[in-house]
């Protein structure tokens, strides 16, 4: 004897029945649950009783955040972009990427998700975080099964990134860390990097050290770069001087290195002037970006001050596609380490349906000479 159906299964035969028949095409959203619930007369429990069966013979795939999609991977996948069969996608969001820091850490990502039978879609937020949004959004559509992110600049953190934690989609963050979120990040360990450059500047005899920044905006790793130096000045015995010289990076992170100097922001460039002449007392200078060494060499050669004869230079990163390498004497983030460690966590997640357990992966940097620092003893 047939047993009485549930209003459950009657919505998910109907719901079944129009994908089986392409009323319902791959990839195509579904309507919200309480519209579906309107349509059909029916609670919303009911509706998710008959979206969970549906998920669970796939055929349906529900996005946190963005809706239910009916499935079909290849209707997900663009016509211009051929998967073998089997692959499974992981998503990557970035801000951006250049020869001084992002190229390395994306091969690195990119192979190590290979070899994990893993195929990954690069996107990128260029620092806005809307287009953030509209990448994670794009993404998850596509049905990637988890996302890597490295977090846009921004005053307040990307919702749509909280509410996929919260609703516990697999994401791993790269390069900063969002405070108070229960997510796990792998990023450069920035107070050990802070306290390299601290050592090498103490070891040659500088004693009064000046700090180029970006603004914090909540950016956990130039905040923890500046706290960085504060201790690193402390505990080397070095009078610390908090005021800091801020500047904008102040340019298309696309842009070429031709055109740095002539996109040069002007506000860039009469703030370090100001901060240089204020404090002719410093020898030394910690910048704790790259892309702020334009700005910060074009002002020293207008003060007609030489580096390293009048003032040394440790920074972050440099540009390794310069003819002869390199020249400052920096900080070379581990990026290939951050990447592998990344994809490895992300494959864990997917695996093993886990969460990782621990928040944060603090990857050790290397540190490089160049010939940006005099030796004051001599």
């Amino acid at each position: 004897m047939e047993h009485k159906k549930f209003l459950y299964e009657k919505v998910y035969e109907r719901i079944a029945k129009d994908i089986q028949e392409s009323a319902l095409c791959p990839g195509e959203k579904l309507r919200t649950e309480e519209e579906l619930a309107q349509e059909y007369n029916v609670s919303i429990i009911t509706i998710k009783k008959a979206m969970d069966r549906l998920k669970q013979e796939d055929f349906v795939r529900r996005v946190p955040g963005v809706g239910t999609f009916v499935t079909d991977r290849a209707a997900f996948i663009p016509s211009d972009v051929h998967l073998d069969k089997g692959s499974r996608l992981i998503g990557v969001i970035l801000e951006h990427i250049t020869s001084p820091f992002g190229l390395s850490m994306l091969y690195a990502m990119d192979q190590s998700a290979a070899k994990n039978g893993f195929r990954l879609i690069i996107r990128f937020s260029y620092t806005d975080q809307q287009t953030e949004t509209d990448e994670i959004d794009f993404l998850t559509a596509l049905g990637v099964e988890g996302l890597i992110i490295m977090p846009s600049h921004a005053h307040h953190y990307n919702t749509r990134i909280l509410r996929m934690v919260v609703e516990g989609f697999p994401v791993i963050l790269i390069d900063k860390k969002l405070e108070g979120v229960p997510v796990a990040s792998v990023y450069t360990d920035n107070a050990a990097a802070m306290d390299k450059i601290i050592l090498e500047f103490t070891k040659k005899g500088h004693k009064h050290i000046g700090l180029i920044s970006t603004p914090p905006q909540g950016i956990s790793s130039v905040m923890q770069r500046q706290k960085g130096f504060a201790e690193a000045m402390k505990k080397y015995g070095l009078e610390y001087n908090d005021r800091f010289c801020v500047l904008n990076v102040g340019l298309d992170l696309t842009t070429t290195r031709s055109n740095m100097r002539k996109n040069r922001d002007n506000k860039n460039t009469e703030a370090l002037m100001n901060y240089l002449n204020d404090n002719p007392e410093l020898t030394a200078l910690a910048v704790l970006e790259y892309g702020l060494m334009a700005d910060t060499v074009y002002v020293l050669k207008k003060l007609g001050k030489r580096i390293p004869k009048d003032i040394s230079i440790i920074c972050f990163d440099e540009d390794y596609e310069h003819a002869s390498e390199y020249f400052f004497t920096h900080i070379k983030q581990d990026e290939a380490a951050i990447g592998v460690k990344a994809i490895e966590l992300m494959v864990g997640f997917l695996n093993e349906k886990k969460a990782p357990t621990v928040k944060s992966y603090r990857i050790a940097p290397f540190f490089l000479e160049g010939g940006s620092v005099s030796d004051m003893n001599e």
